[in-house]
């Protein structure tokens, strides 16, 4: 079990670290993705990369 939070963990981080290098935020930014209010669209989008589609 401890083995699959530490996977899970490091699948996070390398999301992580993708998002920031490829700077989706500035390509969510330029295809007029924005919010009104509340999280931003850049953590949804991360979400939905690293969260158990099952959950």
């Amino acid at each position: 079990m401890g083995q699959i939070v530490t996977d899970n963990v490091s699948f996070e981080n390398q999301i992580h670290q993708f998002f920031q290098n490829q700077r989706i935020g500035k390509l969510l930014k330029h295809s007029n993705i924005s919010k009104e209010k509340g999280i931003s669209p850049v953590a949804v989008f991360r979400m939905l990369f690293t969260r158990d589609p099952g959950i």
